[in-house]
């Protein structure tokens, strides 16, 4: 080989072999930068977790991120299975348990926050809107059993908002309005403004709030207020509406029974100065059902009777007259005047004129003793004498008639017939002294009169009385 030759041989040989002498170094470097980065990475973590070094989150993502090592590891790290995404609605219920124990023990605060994180998590789904329906309408009662209406009108007002056609949620609404009116108007002293609300209100729901309390202390005050401005009938409808009301026991019963006497005497006194007795006998008739044991009413019915019985006597209706008296005294056993009209009375009615058409016969009674049986004569067919029960009217020694131009003694008038009064007389006197009928006595002769002789007319005029009954029959 030349010489060049050979040193293309040699040139040759000699690269492999420092490739083979240079390999191990390379790989050993290589080796040893791999355990530092190792060791690097190990002390990072541990130091991290142990709070040796506090490496911002965004600083460690950013170096992981730029390491190839932790490349290496995220790729041999297993990737966990995704957690499942929950519906908004499935969400709000799991607070459902959590509402409920919060309405179960009242605690409204409580209650009103977790419908308020379940309406943010889904205020249209239909489950969250009931459960908050429910909750405003439970806390408003309970506002309206604590007398909080105010407070309850916005929970309920939160209620309809969201259920605007639910009947229930209208009602409380409805009804918690008309109440805090009837309260403003009681407030005001306006009461048949605040008992219209009270009805209303407890008429919808009757044990609302203290409304039935309220609704008979309107009445009361509303009896006060008619009693001061001397409205006796509106007094007493407000005043008897507060009594059925009001339990037994009550402290105000006593009050109230005492303005209810009020104005009865009230009522009854202005009856009483109109002269209308009938009426003051019925208004404290009342009066005394209601208060039996108030002796002022009782004082004022009696005086009420008696001069009820003092006009009986006056227009000659002796029965009822004495009936009236007598309770007078039954009420008032004092009464002097009562007792003076009632012997008064008691002695007409002890006498009595009974006159048979039939036998033309008069018989005089006193009590129930005859006294006189005379003959007379009564009116003719068509003039006839009418029947029936009267009593004196007036007495007239002589008395004249105008129509008949006759004088008629010993005057006892009985009744009237159209615009005539007939009475019981002696033979009657015509204008030339005469007398008619003197010998017809016994049968029927006069124009309706009864009449008498002249002897029997003036015995019986000077024993009969104003007022002494007289009974005319068949």
């Amino acid at each position: 080989m030349t010489g060049n030759n050979a040193e293309q041989v040699v040139s040759t040989r000699s690269r492999p072999e420092r490739r083979r002498r240079g390999r191990p170094r390379r790989w050993v470097l290589g080796l040893i930068v791999l355990v530092v980065c190792f060791l690097l990475v190990g002390w990072v973590l541990l130091g991290t977790k142990q709070g040796w070094i506090e490496t911002p989150v965004v600083g460690k993502a950013a170096w992981l991120q730029e390491s190839a090592l932790a490349k290496a590891l995220a790729t041999a790290t297993p990737t966990p299975e995704p957690t499942p995404t929950l519906m908004p609605s499935e969400v709000a219920a799991q607070f459902i348990p959590q509402l409920q124990g919060a309405l179960e023990h009242k605690t409204w605060e409580r209650a009103l926050e977790i419908m308020a994180i379940m309406q943010a998590v889904d205020l249209r789904d239909e489950q969250v809107r009931q459960w908050s329906v429910t909750t405003h309408m439970q806390y408003g009662q309970a506002l309206v059993g604590a007398g909080q209406e105010d407070q309850a009108q916005i929970q309920f007002d939160e209620a309809v908002a969201l259920a605007p056609e639910n009947e229930s949620t209208l009602l409380w609404q409805d009804t918690t309005q008309r109440f805090r009116a009837g309260r403003e108007a009681y407030n005001a002293g306006e009461w048949d403004a605040a008992i219209k609300a009270f009805k209303q209100v407890q008429k919808r729901i009757p044990d609302y709030s203290d409304v039935f309390l309220r609704l008979v202390s309107s009445y009361h005050r509303k009896g006060e207020a008619a009693i001061e401005q001397e409205l006796w009938s509106v007094a007493l409808d407000s005043l008897h509406n507060a009594i059925e009301r009001t339990p037994d026991g009550d402290p105000s019963a006593a009050e109230l029974d005492g303005l209810l006497s009020v104005a009865y005497r009230g009522q009854g006194q202005v009856a009483m100065e109109k002269e209308n007795w009938a009426a003051a006998v019925e208004i404290m008739t009342e009066a005394k059902e209601q208060l039996p044991k108030d002796l002022d009413v009782v004082d004022l019915l009696g005086r009420a009777y008696r001069q009820r019985g003092i006009a009986q006597q006056e227009a000659v209706k002796l029965k009822p007259a004495k009936a009236d008296l007598e309770m007078a005294l039954t009420l008032r056993p004092g009464d002097e005047k009562a007792q003076q009209h009632l012997d008064r009375v008691e002695y007409l009615l002890s006498k009595k004129i009974e006159i048979d058409i039939s036998k033309q016969r008069m018989y005089v009674w006193k009590d129930k003793k005859l006294v006189y049986n005379w003959k007379v004569s009564t009116g003719l067919r068509g003039r006839d004498t009418s029947t029936g029960r009267f009593q004196v009217l007036d007495k007239i020694p002589m008395a004249y008639s105008r129509v008949w131009r006759l004088k008629m003694p010993y005057w006892l008038g009985i009744y009237w017939v159209q615009g005539i009064e007939n009475g019981i007389h002696a033979l009657p006197i015509r204008p030339n002294g005469s007398i008619m009928w003197g010998g017809l006595l016994g049968q029927k002769a006069s124009y309706g009169c009864i009449i008498l002789s002249k002897a029997a007319a003036k015995s019986l005029y000077n024993w009969a009385d104003i007022g002494t009954q007289v009974h005319i029959h068949q």
